[in-house]
């Protein structure tokens, strides 16, 4: 009939319905709905997807507007099943992969520095999920035919360390767990646990301060205010600016240093300034200006207004004289002595309370044994204390505690005893102040190739010469 036309969409999913204010010229209205139903047959349209509803207000309008319906009815009167498309695989990462833009502080400052650049993970921590891409379902168009649904494509690709990384995964997806201990990474689709750090650039505000596991090496420069913190090594190609804080296991700085460091092994540098070390084993230093060092050995070429402290051996090249700040030479226990002897007497302690339980308990048994014999003589008693398997076992423990005891307390004496530390300079400048065990002593002249010692008997520092310290010619 040709006052009734349909529209179907692109994918056939969809028709719809357009009929003509004057098929009333040829249809009466309450035959409208059988009309319009045989022409959609005609077309092959399936029944089964046919709006009912739609061809219900068709006849409404038809019935109720018969002089004024003017404009031609357009409604959507057939919807098949859409294809439902498969879903693309998913990735899910459970770690940072920006950095974030500082931290606030408490008071209301802002830390622009703290921006997170490592992600520190630990062995078993889930790092990232990929969801598996899902099939398409087909649909069926408004005339019974079948419409293709696409399959979800797998647009994430990660590769991984074996050896820092392993994969679980089941019908559904695929997860990635650490292996080890370590700063997470992924980059280029690649996935990694590293226990060592390079960074191709300075640590500046762009980085943040850098916290981190293992080892580290910068290959640009240390910024004023930035962080460096591992408890592994720490190489550095350039520069530490003033400010700068590096806190390490052994410490390389190859330009020039500024600002503070801490190691709990060793520190090397070609230069530093205006800095303070402290190193719990070694310095190596070629040249020092302004700087306050402590360690236990000092290796240094150059000193010029600086103070050196060390526990057992100051060597140096050169102590220049200088007209503002003379440099001060100092040996002295080591600087983490008070806390190993706090240690020892922290053990000595639990020990000593150890054997005061233990005493009792013997004393219990013996107790014990005493009151289950009431008509024993008390030689025969002691002969049965001594016999018992448990008071035998009481007392062997209560001798093992007071011989650990006594070694401690040897140990904790032999700490404040030793004294043999000394100091080598072949130059030495005027004015230098050398002070070793609570004397000291400060340089009136220029001295060549000597050694500073402290005697113990007199309680006073006493020079020799390099060459003829081994014969003990030495000067107080």
């Amino acid at each position: 009939m040709e006052y009734i036309t349909v529209v179907y969409s692109e994918d056939t999913n969809s028709a719809t319905l357009c009929v003509d204010p004057l098929i009333l010229e040829r249809v009466a209205p309450s035959h409208l709905k059988d009309a319009v139903l045989d022409s959609l047959r005609e077309m092959r349209i399936q029944e089964r997807f046919i709006w009912h509803e739609t061809l219900e207000e068709l006849v409404a309008i038809a019935l109720q507007s018969a002089t004024k319906w003017e404009k031609p009815f357009r409604e959507v009167i057939a919807h098949g099943i859409p294809p439902q498309h498969g879903r693309d695989s998913e990735l899910a990462v459970f770690f940072p992969t920006t950095l974030k833009a500082g931290q606030e502080l408490p008071g209301g400052r802002f830390d622009y520095k703290e921006r997170d650049f490592v992600t520190l993970v630990s062995r078993g921590d889930l790092l990232a999920s990929v969801t598996f891409p899902t099939r398409g379902e087909p649909g069926v168009d408004v005339f019974g035919n079948p419409l293709r649904a696409n399959d979800g494509s797998l647009v994430h690709r990660i590769e991984f360390d074996p050896s820092s990384v392993r994969k679980e995964e089941n019908e559904t997806h695929r997860e990635y767990f650490a292996v080890q201990n370590g700063s997470v990474r992924l980059r280029n689709n690649f996935l990694s646990v590293e226990r060592s750090l390079v960074i191709n650039h300075d640590v500046s505000i762009e980085t943040g301060h850098i916290r981190t596991i293992g080892d580290v090496t910068i290959m640009g420069a240390v910024r004023s205010g930035c962080e460096v913190v591992t408890n592994g090594n720490i190489t550095i190609q350039g520069d530490v600016e003033p400010g700068a804080d590096l806190r390490g296991h052994h410490i390389h700085v190859k330009g020039i240093c500024h600002g503070s460091a801490r190691t709990t092994g060793n520190f090397t540098a070609m230069r530093t300034e205006h800095t303070t070390i402290f190193a719990a084993q070694n310095a190596f230093i070629s040249s020092v200006f302004c700087c306050d060092i402590t360690c236990a050995n000092a290796t240094i070429k150059e000193v010029c207004s600086s103070t050196i402290r060390a526990s057992k051996l100051i060597r140096i090249d050169t102590v220049m004289a200088s007209a503002g700040s003379n440099s001060h030479l100092i040996i002295s226990h080591h600087f983490a002595i008070h806390q190993t002897i706090n240690l020892y007497r922290s053990a000595l302690a639990e020990r000593l309370f150890e054997s005061v339980i233990v005493s009792r308990e013997s004393k219990v048994a013996e107790a014990q044994i005493a009151h289950n014999a009431p008509h024993t003589s008390k030689t025969d008693v002691s002969a049965m204390i001594r016999g018992n398997t448990l008071v035998g076992k009481l007392r062997t423990e209560m001798r093992a505690i007071h011989d650990e005891v006594a070694q401690k307390e040897t140990l904790v004496l032999d700490f404040l005893k030793d004294k043999t530390g000394k100091i080598e300079v072949k130059r030495v400048a005027e004015g230098t102040v050398v002070f070793m065990y609570a004397s000291t002593r400060k340089i009136d002249t220029v001295l060549h190739d000597i050694i500073f010692r402290y005697d113990p008997a007199t309680c006073a520092i006493v020079i020799a010469t390099l060459k003829a310290s081994e014969g003990h010619n030495e000067t107080p």
